[in-house]
């Protein structure tokens, strides 16, 4: 019987160190995401792009509530504040924040469309004039959980029948990213097709016929806070070269002072006033 004793020894022994093997391999392994906290930022990231394709496909503050969990709270505002331009071609809404009420950020958006949908915005194939713009701002410094934003084309126009899909939209990196607002350039094209049957481009449609922007920050103001937006377009030789972003103003660097125009919010989206 004693000459059991060491094999059974060395079996233990084996058994004993490949236990301890596995155990620190599974240690020393990579945690999956699965189990790996939440990246804060990353889920702020996540939920902003999701309400910029629910606002962009028109979803009701019900639906965004039901499907993000995000609340309106946003109050209704006076006219007058920042006035809307005379200019007709476009309505640049009224800016609205969500709140997160779970993880406590807000979401501010804002939205402009062409009140034709069908429009050419005055181009005739190919790039419309030069970059346009659009601009977000707030009336105080927020903590910036960062921005996003995306320019859609509008609907066919001309000749049918339309072709069955669309254009996708331009999502652009953006000019100015900080705790004052956000502002993006990009380049608006009218789309050019071959409908009815033609043997010449007779329908089209416009990229750029509506925009939005969604801003996520976390608070870091007293008293009021208020959010205001501006969208600026320009076509021809005309373009925008640079964008200014305050506090206090939204203003658009055009190469001319000829073929272009800007419209802006017709009243401040506000929080705590």
């Amino acid at each position: 019987m004693r000459k059991a004793y060491p094999q059974l020894g060395r079996k233990w022994l084996a058994a004993s160190a490949s236990a301890f093997v596995m155990s620190v391999a599974v240690l020393l392994a990579p945690t999956s995401p699965a189990s790996a906290a939440i990246d804060p930022a990353a889920a702020v990231g996540q939920k902003r792009d999701q309400l910029l394709a629910l606002v962009q496909a028109g979803a009701s503050d019900t639906t965004i509530q039901s499907r993000l969990g995000l609340v309106k709270v946003s109050q209704p505002s006076s006219g007058g504040i920042e006035p809307m331009s005379s200019q007709g071609d476009a309505t640049v809404s009224t800016p609205t924040i969500y709140y997160d009420t779970q993880a406590k950020y807000y979401y501010a958006s804002a939205s402009f469309s062409w009140n034709n949908q069908q429009t050419k915005a005055d181009g005739s194939g190919g790039n419309v004039g030069g970059y346009d713009g659009f601009a977000i701002r707030f009336n105080k410094d927020i903590t910036n959980m960062g921005t996003g934003a995306s320019f859609c084309p509008g609907n066919w126009g001309g000749a049918t029948p339309y072709p069955g899909t669309k254009p996708g939209c331009v999502v652009v990196q953006p000019e100015d990213n900080d705790d004052f607002g956000s502002s993006y350039k990009y380049q608006d094209k009218l789309n050019q097709a071959y409908c009815g049957g033609t043997d010449y481009p007779s329908c089209w449609i416009y990229i750029g016929a509506k925009g939005t922007i969604v801003h996520s920050f976390k608070k870091s103001w007293a008293g009021c806070l208020q959010v205001y937006s501006k969208y600026g377009h320009t076509w021809s030789s005309t373009q925008i070269s640079g964008i200014n972003v305050s506090n206090g103003s939204i203003s658009f660097d055009f190469s001319s002072s000829s073929y272009r125009w800007d419209i802006s919010s017709s009243n401040s989206g506000k929080l705590g006033c």
